[in-house]
């Protein structure tokens, strides 16, 4: 049986947006709209950020080369050197963290599986010859962890009841399981504390994450394996271990 909706009210506001698009917009763009539904816009605002700005020729390589598990040789910029340099990745997920777009590839010059900001790659991507670094090969990738989130104990009873209602938390709980890489950026997202520095204003930490020793154990680091990175921000990052 065909089924339109989740039943979340996300997609209804959502709808409702989109048919405020469609009175302000041309015809063309309004055909993605649904605007049979006449649903009228009922003053819905949805922020609206600009977004980095990803080449099309990169995309397109990087998709090519994910698809076939190629080797590519690109020029990328990090803020660590400033400077733009050639780089061998094999990438084989495109990921969107909510905020910006990065690539998750193997670095050969590294000689492990990383985060590329997209945005900062230059020129356009040469495929090579197909590589054995595949995703299935990414074992942090293919690992699991879930975090249990709670609102912050130092809190009142009450207020801790409000933030779970937010959440539709069960029983103070809210369960959020996530491939271990993108783990940090699914708590950063939500504004989860998670460094353990959640006491000293507990209404700017709402929410906090309960076990982290036990995804420490499970081997979380918390920390962004990114290209960018330089030595001494890497460092600092793996203190949250």
């Amino acid at each position: 049986k065909p089924q339109f909706s989740q039943g979340k009210v996300d997609e209804y506001l959502t709808l409702l947006h989109r048919e405020k698009q469609h009175a302000v917009q041309s015809q063309q763009q309004a055909l993605l709209t649904l605007p049979l539904l006449d649903l009228r816009y009922g003053h819905i605002e949805m922020l609206d950020v600009p977004t980095r700005h990803v080449d099309p020729v990169i995309v397109r390589g990087l998709v090519q080369a994910a698809r076939g598990q190629l080797r590519v040789d690109v020029n990328y910029v990090s803020l660590s050197s400033e400077e733009e340099s050639g780089r061998n990745i094999v990438p084989h997920t495109l990921v969107y963290d909510g905020i910006r777009w990065h690539v998750r590839a193997y670095c050969e010059k590294k000689g492990e599986y990383l985060d590329f900001v997209m945005s900062r790659f230059r020129g356009e991507p040469d495929l090579l010859d197909a590589s054995e670094h595949g995703r299935e090969h990414d074992v942090e990738w293919n690992t699991l962890v879930t975090a249990e989130i709670i609102p912050n104990p130092h809190l009142s009873a009450g207020q801790q009841a409000i933030i779970a209602a937010d959440y539709a938390m069960d029983d103070g709980h809210l369960l959020l399981t996530q491939r271990m890489p993108l783990m940090h950026y699914a708590l950063e997202r939500m504004q989860v504390s998670f460094d353990g520095e959640h006491h000293q204003q507990p209404a700017h930490a709402p929410i906090i994450l309960k076990n982290r020793a036990e995804l420490i154990a499970q081997g979380c680091t918390f920390k962004l394996k990114s290209a960018d990175l330089q030595p001494s921000i890497a460092v600092a990052s793996t203190a949250y271990a």
